[in-house]
């Protein structure tokens, strides 16, 4: 799937899951959810491609998150301080305002934890080597694998320990 940029790019996404499609339960875009073993989890995609946003926040949904969006690092910085804790965050590297290093450097700095459940996606992995924390759960490069990503969110959703 191609899903034209607002820039200009193009961001493509593989899709060749074997899964059973999902009924897509309701969107909640609300601050407080529910607590305890029945609570939905809950996603942080930080993209500012609207987009590419647009299209990851769907998939999420169809998999039972509820999703918050921040089109910047500075959004995301927002919204991880005010808001309850996300199981998965979807980080973007290149964005406006404040990129996606930057959102890293803060979270290393004030809630280290959260580190282990951040799924960092970029086009430009080799720029990377070595400047990403060891703890970050996963780094995708885009184009990425539908499924590939999917793994990637669960394995992070798992990481929910403080």
């Amino acid at each position: 799937m191609k899903v034209p940029g607002s820039a200009g790019d193009t961001a493509v996404f593989s899709y060749g899951s074997k899964r059973p499609p999902m009924s897509a339960p309701s969107i909640s875009r609300s601050k407080s959810v529910p607590s305890g073993p029945e609570a939905q989890p809950r996603a942080l995609v930080v993209e500012d491609d609207p987009a590419v946003r647009g299209l990851v926040s769907r998939i999420l949904i169809r998999e039972g998150f509820c999703v918050t969006e921040a089109s910047n690092g500075r959004e995301a910085i927002t919204t991880l301080t005010t808001a309850s804790p996300f199981q998965v965050i979807v980080l973007d590297l290149a964005m406006p305002v404040l990129n996606g290093t930057e959102v890293l450097d803060y979270v290393s700095r004030h809630m280290p934890q959260s580190l282990r459940r951040i799924v960092v996606v970029t086009a430009n992995a080799r720029a990377l080597r070595g400047q990403l924390p060891e703890t970050v759960c996963h780094l995708l490069v885009k184009p990425f694998d539908l499924d590939a990503f999917l793994d990637a969110v669960r394995e992070c959703a798992r990481n929910t320990g403080s």
